[in-house]
């Protein structure tokens, strides 16, 4: 029993070491190995000595030799004549120590460092550290990534001195060439200004766009002042019970809503057929290209050439004298529409620059608030107009339905989705508001209602 459990004990050390090297050599697997054979070895070891019989097959193999380091080998061999486990304890410990001792000593006593060399290698390369970062302030980058990477090398250098070898300096480099003021101050001098051209450039783009945007709102302005105007006129016939006024200043409101619907669209104002208002200017075509040029920029390719004053003259003068041949109000309708009239290709187009007008305007105003990645999506999609136009100008046809929304245009659909429910578009008309009386028999009925539908179409 008493070779048994010398036995355990012995292999029990050896399989300590064994695992205590291996988690030095970083092997876990080995390691863990070594763990579960130690843990057999102490459950083995606890049965022999409460006096339990134990099958010799199930203790651990004995340790190969480079398992365990040749100084351990031979403390176990010099520690097998004594007999109690305290001797080779503090034996092993006394032999560990020494061996930390001479391993702490022998590194200190080799080592001969030449202070001065190290001083002046540190010295050296902290002076191309600081030419490196000067030329990169005075804006040579090349020259600044050059010192900088004499500078590294030096790092190869003061570790082998650290390490005590001996260096020769004649190689080192010299001291490196450092900026004057006079080229700092330039560099900056440059810097500074490409900024403020920046800055004066954005500045401009942001004046113009301003410009552009505040322009047409005069004309906007004015409509909505009349439209308000016109409202409390309707409210006041209102409460005065003068319910045909009321539905006359109804029927205004109506055309003046309809006419800023038509200027938020970009699309010409029939500005003549719009009420004056007591109180308030007419709206003339004069005054609508003064407040509004952008609706003049769209449509100036469509219009064609409107006579000078001296051929409209002639022309007043050829009517006059020749009385005749009156023209037909029809035939002038026609002339009128046909100036009007705008081909496929250039509404298509105005419509492409009005949309990519509202997409950036709506970049400026997202950019205003802060929101930075909206303003970048807005800007990402009126520069994809670009191609499309090109394309209208070229003559192809623009799938329209491609065109992303700009916020604008989505208010508008909200808006005509409303309108569509509500059927706004017409107009109830009372019997109070028919000036002839629609009594009678039903032939005279029929007369004047037709009299009335051609006089309707005469008008219109």
């Amino acid at each position: 029993m008493e070779n048994i459990i010398k036995l355990l004990q012995e292999r029990l050390q050896l399989y300590q070491i064994a695992e205590k090297k291996a988690k030095q050599e970083n092997e876990l697997s080995r390691a863990r190995r070594f763990n579960r054979g130690i843990k057999t070895l102490k459950e083995l070891l606890n049965n022999v000595q409460v006096g339990k019989p134990i099958n010799e097959s199930d203790i651990p193999p004995q340790l190969p030799s480079h398992a365990i380091d040749e100084t351990n080998a031979n403390i176990l061999e010099t520690n097998k004549t004594e007999s109690t486990e305290e001797n080779i304890a503090t034996s092993m410990a006394d032999t560990i120590l020494s061996e930390k001792i001479d391993i702490v000593e022998k590194p200190t006593s080799t080592k001969n460092i030449d202070e001065k060399a190290l001083k002046l290698l540190k010295d050296r390369q902290q002076e191309y550290k600081i030419a490196a970062i000067a030329w990169k302030r005075a804006g040579n980058m090349k020259e600044a990534l050059q010192l900088l990477n004499i500078a590294k090398h030096f790092d190869i250098v003061i570790s082998a001195v650290n390490e005590g070898e001996t260096v020769d300096l004649s190689d080192m480099p010299l001291s490196p060439n450092i900026p004057d003021s006079t080229t700092i101050i330039s560099s900056n001098e440059k810097s500074e200004k490409t900024e403020n051209e920046r800055q004066g450039k954005s500045s401009t783009d942001i004046t113009s766009a301003e410009v552009k945007s505040s322009s047409p709102e005069n004309l906007e302005a004015a409509l909505i002042e009349r439209l308000e105007a016109c409202k409390k006129m309707k409210a006041t016939a209102e409460t005065e019970g003068n319910s045909h006024k009321a539905r006359r200043y109804g029927r205004i409101c109506k055309q003046f809503e309809d006419a800023i619907k038509l200027y938020v669209r970009g699309k010409p104002i029939p500005l003549d057929e719009l009420p004056t208002l007591p109180g308030f200017e007419p709206l003339t075509i004069a005054t609508q290209s003064v407040l509004d040029p952008e609706i003049e920029k769209n449509n100036k390719p469509s219009e064609p050439k409107l006579p000078t004053s001296s051929e409209s003259e002639s022309f007043e003068n050829k009517i006059s004298s020749d009385p005749k041949t009156p023209i037909s109000p029809s035939r002038v309708q026609i002339g009128k529409k046909q100036v009007q009239k705008t081909s496929h290709a250039e509404k298509q187009l105005a419509l492409l620059q009005q949309r990519q007008h509202e997409l950036k305007q709506a970049a400026l105003n997202a950019k205003k608030d802060g929101d930075i990645e909206l303003a970048r999506t807005y800007l990402r999609q009126a520069k994809g107009i670009d191609p499309l136009i090109e394309a209208s100008k070229g003559g192809l046809p623009v799938d329209m339905n491609s065109i992303p929304l700009s916020p604008q245009a989505k208010k508008e659909l909200n808006a005509d989705s409303i309108i569509g429910l509500l059927n706004d578009s017409f107009t109830i008309i009372n019997t109070e508001d028919c000036l002839e009386e629609t009594t009678g028999t039903d032939e005279q009925i029929y007369e004047n209602l037709e009299s009335q539908l051609t006089k309707q179409i005469k008008v219109n």
